[in-house]
């Protein structure tokens, strides 16, 4: 049973990791609204969990420590397994077509957490109802990248799952007027 457990917290884990390296690239562009819808499929898969963690731990001597750990590793995992699943088949699995848009950069924002760092573009939005959208670059780009001055061509899809995704961008300096 303990082979089995490490092995579907790890399985989770390598997909989390794997999901949340590749950036800008094959993220929704609702990627909070696209959390909260995903979250309801990590609780089934946590709850699937549970079940099946109490019917190997019944009878034992440790079934409620078990039960405890287990429920822990369960919620810090499986909503966010849940959104690595969802949002790699909103990308993968999306055969709508690409639509290329091109947008100038109205800002840019970093953010330093504790252990992490992120470097935003907001970019004037293409979608009704919004004005910006906020693209994840790299240091490297959000350090040369002077906003106002600066365009973003960028290549999304629908997504399979209905969340606009990004497929691909490329960033220039905007032409200069009688230049």
């Amino acid at each position: 049973f303990q082979q089995l457990f490490f092995a579907a917290v790890g399985v989770m884990v390598v997909l989390i990791f794997c999901s949340s390296m590749t950036g800008i690239i094959g993220a929704p562009l609702d990627s909070g609204a696209f959390f909260l819808e995903s979250v309801r499929f990590g609780v089934l898969g946590a709850g699937a969990f549970m079940l099946v963690v109490a019917a190997a731990l019944k009878g034992k001597s440790w079934f409620v420590t078990g039960i405890v750990q287990s429920a822990f590793v369960a919620v810090m995992i499986f909503p966010l397994g849940g959104w690595a699943i969802a949002n790699w088949a909103n990308s993968h699995n999306d055969t709508g077509p690409a639509t290329t848009r091109w947008a100038v950069v109205l800002d840019k924002h970093e953010y330093h957490g504790r252990n992490s760092s992120g470097y935003y573009l907001h970019v004037q939005s293409w979608r009704p109802g919004r004005s910006i959208e906020s693209l994840k670059v790299d240091w490297r780009t959000y350090s040369k990248v002077v906003p106002k001055t600066w365009a973003v061509t960028i290549t999304t899809k629908p997504g399979y799952l209905h969340h606009e995704w990004v497929v691909d961008y490329k960033l220039a300096p905007l032409p200069v007027p009688g230049g």
